[in-house]
């Protein structure tokens, strides 16, 4: 599970921003398949926004809390940390130049550590207006090109950094010279160009005569094709004892049921 939150409280972030922002990583959540979201819409969050600082901006302490109250193991907070507008033009036109940054931080709100943050910048500007016209930018000024923008961020946010913390676990189904099939599909998040390590296990004896299981690296794939469940991959390298890397990939290493 994984609580959202949202801030866009700095000098000249507009509420249909943060709305944006929110319900964009909301989406890409959700859309991965893999995360139970507790968004800002929900009781816990919307009681965290009640109680948040002063300043508008969530105290960590609060996160962790309400994480923690939402049964999430992690939370994500995004926060607009710059908004700035340019009027800029020549005669009795002009346009606008909006100037945004955002950051999306990921907590473990088990052990109260910041795991991850990544920043994001960009600029847009609107089409040749009059002079004379308002300096106030709506929606309609910069909302597509202010989703699409986010929506980049998002997608890239959720796919490396949040997709990292929750590993997902298959096993071979097949394997040929040509491909290696996997018993996981789209149903459960799977996606083109997503990457898996293939991982062996065997016994090993410790000197006080305890067992553990030792863990292999054997080779990492790169899914080519997706069905309902099954994906379909390519071998990028394989590696062999101590780790080290194939100089070719050997498809011989992997097996079925791996």
């Amino acid at each position: 599970t994984i609580a959202l939150f949202g801030e866009g409280n700095v000098e000249g972030a507009q509420p249909w921003m943060r709305s944006t922002m929110a319900a964009t990583f909301e989406n890409q959540l959700v859309g991965a398949k893999r995360f139970r979201v507790v968004s800002q819409t929900s009781k816990w969050i919307a009681d965290g926004n009640a109680t948040g600082s002063a300043s508008g901006l969530y105290d960590p302490s609060e996160v962790v809390r309400v994480g923690k109250q939402a049964q999430a193991k992690y939370a994500v907070v995004l926060r607009m940390t710059r908004v700035k507008t340019n009027k800029r033009g020549f005669g009795p036109l002009a346009w606008t130049e909006l100037d945004m940054a955002m950051q999306a931080q990921v907590m473990n709100t088990e052990t109260n550590v910041l795991v991850d943050s990544k920043p994001f910048e960009a600029k847009f500007k609107t089409g040749l207006k009059p002079t004379s016209g308002p300096t106030v930018f709506n929606e309609g000024d910069f909302g597509s090109p202010f989703s699409d923008a986010v929506k980049g961020f998002a997608e890239e946010f959720v796919s490396t950094t949040v997709t990292a913390l929750m590993p997902l676990d298959t096993v071979v189904a097949d394997v040929s010279a040509a491909e290696t099939i996997l018993a996981a599909g789209s149903d459960i998040g799977v996606a083109a160009a997503s990457e898996f390590d293939v991982l062996k296990e065997s016994p090993l004896k410790l000197p006080d005569g305890t067992t553990v299981m030792r863990t292999t690296r054997l080779a990492r794939l790169r899914v080519v094709r997706v069905e309902a469940r099954i994906s379909y991959t390519e071998t990028i390298e394989t590696y062999g004892d101590g780790g080290i890397k194939d100089p070719a990939p050997n498809t011989g290493r992997i097996q079925a049921g791996m």
